[in-house]
């Protein structure tokens, strides 16, 4: 359908119920339009930006999101639309977030804040499992999960702590352990 925004913006300043309700339901089709195409957009070149900002349209991109993250085949797009569906109170893209922790090269630290400030209990498990596989040069990575797990309260495992300490972990992670977990590390006395 066709609408004229500015002529139902008009018609919904009338005292006439006879213009008023229709341009009501004008309205409402042209939001839902418009929410439709700015979902769209999370499968464009700038999809992050657009995805930042896709919750202002609130409840009304719940469906078609679920819908884009049912359909696309892109990985990325998956976990965007999980993102801001996780943010509108929907839990349907949940596995994908919990995916991410473990597996996305991109996104494993929005995904893994967002779960552990909704207190998914879930998200410690997964961050512990990557923190496993994590090269010790991913300092990002590990401080990103390093401060899931303090947020979940979950106590580093002793591997973990072993590995993020040793005398030849670099420095930075040290200071890491200490600032999340007030762990000292080993020193040169202790080898």
């Amino acid at each position: 359908m066709d609408f004229n925004l500015n002529h139902e913006l008009e018609r919904l300043k009338s005292s006439e119920p006879g213009e008023q309700i229709p341009a009501v339901d004008a309205l409402a089709e042209i939001v839902s339009s418009i929410t439709q195409q700015a979902v769209n957009a999370l499968e464009g070149p700038h999809q992050y930006l657009v995805a930042e900002r896709l919750h202002r349209f609130g409840t009304l991109a719940i469906p078609p999101l679920e819908k884009l993250l049912k359909d696309t085949e892109t990985y990325e797009t998956r976990i965007l639309v999980s993102l801001v569906l996780f943010k509108l109170g929907s839990k349907v893209g949940l596995p994908h977030l919990l995916d991410a922790i473990l597996n996305s090269s991109n996104y494993y630290c929005l995904a893994a804040r967002q779960l552990a400030e909704a207190r998914i209990l879930e998200t410690a498990d997964n961050a512990i499992t990557r923190l496993r596989s994590s090269s010790l040069d991913e300092i990002d990575l590990i401080f990103c999960l390093l401060e899931c797990l303090k947020i979940l309260e979950r106590p580093i495992p002793l591997d973990i702590r072993d590995r993020l300490s040793a005398l030849d972990a670099p420095r930075l992670l040290k200071l890491g352990l200490h600032k999340f977990f007030n762990i000292t590390p080993m020193s040169d006395d202790t080898a």
